[in-house]
């Protein structure tokens, strides 16, 4: 296969972002995660069912990558993230607080001191469909059902509680996690159509 632009997400993809909340909100306001069936980070729900303001949340978001990056386990294997570097040029694509940015540049350099990625950030809630990447591996439903429409991109859907609903297309495909990801996109595991293009 011909060397890729593959986007490779941050947030509840190659760092466990969902995990670390859980831990903090059950430490600071004894809210279970789990328990209260929470499917993603800071939502309407999420602000209704503990009392907490989007503010609130945000802030707690901005402190786990300010503050706590540390704290943060990494999901993807380097072993694998060092495979796919080699096979194809794959830059970090995270939608974030510009506050963050310093964190996730020490989290990367703790996680994975071996790779030489470049973080691209194109702004908090920006739309990362219309960059010039042929591959994203990420965990966004609405990122995948923008994808699904184009037929020149590809998407491996991280399984996550809030995009269970997403169904795979033909260029759309679901992956256990970001190592199961990796394996598609290096031709190792299921047959994805979509990744044999160009």
């Amino acid at each position: 296969m011909a060397r890729k632009r593959i986007a490779l997400d941050v947030d509840n993809t190659i760092a466990d972002t969902f995990g670390y909340m859980h831990r903090y909100m059950l430490r600071e306001h004894g809210i279970d995660y789990n328990k209260m069936g929470f499917r993603s980070m800071c939502s309407d729900e999420l602000v209704e069912k503990t009392g907490l303001t989007e503010l609130q949340l945000r802030r707690i978001y901005t402190d786990a990558w300010t503050k706590g990056w540390h704290e943060i386990p990494p999901l993807a294997h380097p072993e694998k993230l060092q495979m796919l570097v080699s096979a194809h040029h794959v830059d970090i694509v995270s939608s974030r607080d510009d506050s963050t940015i310093e964190g996730l540049r020490m989290w990367c350099l703790s996680n994975y001191p071996s790779l030489s990625l470049e973080l691209i950030l194109p702004g908090f809630d920006s739309d990362k469909s219309l960059l010039p990447y042929d591959i994203y591996i990420d965990d966004s439903p609405d990122l995948a059902a923008k994808i699904s429409l184009c037929s020149t991109k590809s998407m491996m859907l991280v399984n996550k509680p809030h995009n269970m609903e997403i169904g795979e297309s033909a260029n759309v495909i679901r992956a256990e996690d970001v190592n199961e990801a990796i394996s598609l996109v290096l031709g190792r595991g299921r047959d994805f159509p979509g990744l044999r293009k160009g």
